[in-house]
């Protein structure tokens, strides 16, 4: 155990015992316990006590109310917080999320009752003893995700449930089990009630995880995609094509969840790079992260499309240049109309998707049966989902008529882009980088001149005129044609057009 968590944990415990010291029950509970039983990195501790809000907040000279209506107090201590929750069991939801109202209460066991899964429905007190009345530790042993009690009840209590089920059975390799699966089946469409940003968090949290392959599988299979709040336009559908699988089943290869995006959306919206953007819009995506990934997929629709200007691909209208330097010309034009990052970013995207397509056609009939994205495909019988190949298409249930012409509009642009990355990609994944690093300029800013030189040489006003001299000048001076001087770019700025190739 590294020494910040094991740290950590001591002072967790001094916690608990200053609460039992003024007779107060208290335990470790949640997340905490399940990684500490799993002997898992821990993140943060949980404590769960007999003690009200007010004597929480009596108990330390550090506290911050934090969740007051819920029972939550934290407890700064050392270099540390822990959320101090008093026991409670909960009524009724409201808006198929939180609790209309909480009860507290003195019984752990029945604390421990109203948690989602049984894995986060254990405690611990501060000698190390486990309280598992639920069995949460003999289902991580078998290797199954198991609702406590009714999972219907669970779904329909806080239907992000649904989406955590998904998350937790991929980050820890786990079954669902059956009566699990079934439940979110059937309450898939409570998920229209969640917040977008509530849903984004969890995508984003299955695809920056461990598998996220078995995430992307569980997601097309339960069919939650259908239900979000924002109506997805996206033909999210196509990720269980065989093209995508290939490529999605090594997605955990990519450190970065970022770059992770950039390929599942390649997948699915090569393209369509302002359907994209509307799409992560809907899913409430900053507008950071929102810029960097739809300027990635413009590289991408750049290059795809191949369209480099013939005056720009030819430094003299009687040259014929090489397939080589028309796509040198294409990528340079991408990296300065969208970023050398995102030219970058489409790279590291790029890369995995090439290599995983070439690996396939290698191997004949596709991957290693141990290498294909696990599935949930409930229809076998027994306890627990299994993991193994699925028709996710079959798997989610049948296709509305709309979701069938966006599915096969979908594949149609997923065949196009491997088309692509198979025969056409190897160029620039070969000659990219060094195509970047040899670029005299990535923007205007870098360019020896101005707007105000411009003004000044030619005595006209502030216009338009300027960007698109500056522009013309940007791309010249990119791609080799003229050097990035004063003299020569203000005598190239006003050369007649006609002379301009000569």
């Amino acid at each position: 155990m590294e020494e910040k968590n094991r740290t950590m944990i001591e002072e967790g415990r001094r916690v608990l015992e200053r609460l039992r010291s003024r007779q107060h029950e208290a335990y470790f509970v949640g997340g905490f316990v399940r990684d500490f039983v799993l002997e898992r990195p821990v993140k943060d501790v949980d404590i769960a006590t007999s003690a009200k809000p007010e004597e929480v907040m009596e108990a330390f000279s550090k506290t911050v109310p934090t969740g007051l209506q819920h029972g939550t107090v934290t407890v700064l201590t050392g270099d540390y917080s822990f959320e101090v929750t008093t026991f409670r069991k909960e009524t009724e939801y409201e808006g198929f999320r939180r609790p209309a109202e909480v009860e507290y209460i003195t019984d752990l066991e029945e604390d421990l009752k109203r948690r989602d899964f049984t894995m986060n429905a254990m405690a611990m007190d501060a000698e190390g003893n486990l309280i598992d009345p639920f069995g949460g530790q003999s289902d991580m042993d078998r290797g199954v995700l198991r609702c406590v009690g009714e999972a219907a009840e669970r779904f329909g209590e806080d239907a992000l449930r649904m989406l955590r089920c998904i998350r937790f059975a991929a980050e820890y390799g786990l079954d669902i089990e059956e009566a699990t699966w079934l439940a979110l089946l059937r309450q898939a469409p409570l998920l229209r009630h969640i917040a977008m940003e509530r849903v984004r968090a969890e995508l984003q949290r299955m695809v920056g995880g461990a598998d996220p392959a078995r995430a992307a599988a569980l997601l097309l299979a339960s069919g939650l995609w259908r239900h979000a709040k924002t109506p997805l336009a996206l033909p999210f559908a196509a990720w269980g094509h065989p093209h995508a699988q290939t490529v999605i089943a090594h997605l955990s290869s990519i450190p970065a969840e970022e770059d992770r995006w950039a390929v599942l959306l390649l997948l699915i919206g090569s393209q369509q790079p302002e359907a994209v953007r509307a799409e992560l819009r809907a899913l409430t995506f900053p507008g950071e992260d929102i810029a960097r990934l739809t300027r990635i997929l413009a590289v991408h629709a750049q290059l795809q499309r191949g369209d480099a200007e013939a005056a720009a691909v030819r430094p003299r209208p009687e040259a014929q240049p090489s397939a080589e330097e028309r796509a040198a010309a294409r990528f340079k034009l991408a990296v300065l109309a969208h970023g050398k990052e995102a030219a970058r970013g489409w790279l590291r995207a790029a890369g995995l998707l090439r290599a995983a397509w070439r690996r396939q056609a290698g191997a004949g009939a596709g991957l290693p049966e141990q290498d294909a994205p696990p599935s949930a495909n409930p229809a076998q019988p027994g306890q627990a989902v299994p993991h193994r190949t699925y028709d996710p298409y079959e798997a989610s249930g049948e296709l509305t008529m709309d979701e069938e012409i966006h599915t096969a509009a979908g594949e149609a642009c997923l065949e196009e882009l491997f088309r692509f990355m198979t025969e056409e990609a190897a160029v620039y994944l070969e000659n990219g980088e060094p195509w970047i690093h040899v670029m005299p300029v990535y923007g205007v800013k870098d360019l020896a001149v101005g707007g105000s030189d411009l003004m000044a040489q030619s005595g006209q006003k502030a216009g338009p005129w300027i960007g698109e001299t500056l522009n013309l000048l940007l791309e010249r001076v990119a791609l080799g044609q003229l050097e990035n001087t004063k003299e020569i770019l203000m005598t190239e700025a006003f050369r007649p057009t006609e002379m301009r190739d000569e």
